[in-house]
């Protein structure tokens, strides 16, 4: 399985937990696509807006070709919110590997619509890509659409009552 690996390797603590999962899905047979070992050239800090732009349309060529995405994050950055963006924009579905539950970021609506689904740890990871392997293009998008519109309806319902709630809180609070 095609493999676009995302999360933030600014800090050499984060990079080594990203290498070991580069690793794990390697041993795993997978074709992974990860920055520092495709691109060899970090961009990070760089005032050449054409090492930039090559980078960028690196990844983007590389999301495009891949089957899953898989995003580690202990917190929300712009490069790896980009790239899930772009799976999904691309009908590509993405595993969140989140290893930090105390970031806000991760209940938003917006990063819920566009994830497939969530992991914790590396054996749930396999799973859910194990999960994916074998099915078609149109077997894994349709997982992915199932997920999106139960999340539209559940974000719906919730929007609904939250204005009903509001509305009656409104009118208790006013007076003549």
């Amino acid at each position: 399985m095609k493999i676009f690996l995302a999360g933030s390797f600014q800090e050499p603590k984060n990079e080594e937990l990203l290498r070991l999962i580069y690793e794990i899905l390697k041993d795993k047979n997978h074709d992974v696509w990860w920055a520092p070992e495709k691109n060899k050239i970090r961009g990070y800090g760089s005032n050449d807006a054409e090492l930039i732009k090559n980078i960028i349309k690196r990844k983007e060529l590389a999301i495009k070709k891949c089957d899953v995405l898989v995003a580690v994050m202990k917190k929300a950055t712009f490069g790896t919110a980009m790239e899930i963006k772009q799976a999904f924009d691309n009908k590509i579905p993405v595993i969140a590997y989140i290893l930090s539950s105390d970031c806000a970021d991760f209940e938003s609506a917006a990063f819920n619509y566009r994830v497939s689904t969530r992991v914790k740890d590396a054996t749930e990871l396999l799973e859910e890509i194990e999960n994916l392997e074998g099915k078609t293009d149109k077997e894994k998008y349709m997982g992915f659409a199932n997920i999106l519109n139960n999340s539209g309806k559940n974000n719906n319902n919730k929007l609904k009552k939250s204005k009903k709630r509001k509305k009656k809180k409104n009118l208790e609070n006013f007076t003549v």
